[in-house]
């Protein structure tokens, strides 16, 4: 930071933005007696992307990208 002269002040300022994630659920809430019910799915679809700054998954969903990740680490 600088003063009103612009000389530096010896104080720093950082400015980030932390990636923030809700882990919630699972996909088998989104299963009836004859399938997906779209519009349960449709909707949660809708709310986790019209929240910014925040991934929101389901516990499945979470599970699967770790094993994807371990796999693709390993030679």
């Amino acid at each position: 930071m600088v003063d009103e002269h612009g000389n530096p002040t010896g104080e720093d300022v950082f400015n980030f933005k932390p990636r923030a994630f809700i882990v919630i659920g699972s996909l088998n809430e989104f299963m009836g007696e004859q399938g997906v019910n779209q519009d349960k799915l449709r909707s949660f679809e809708l709310y986790r992307t019209s929240i910014t700054g925040i991934d929101i998954m389901t516990f499945d969903e979470l599970y699967e990208r770790s094993k994807f990740i371990v796999v693709s680490a390993q030679p």
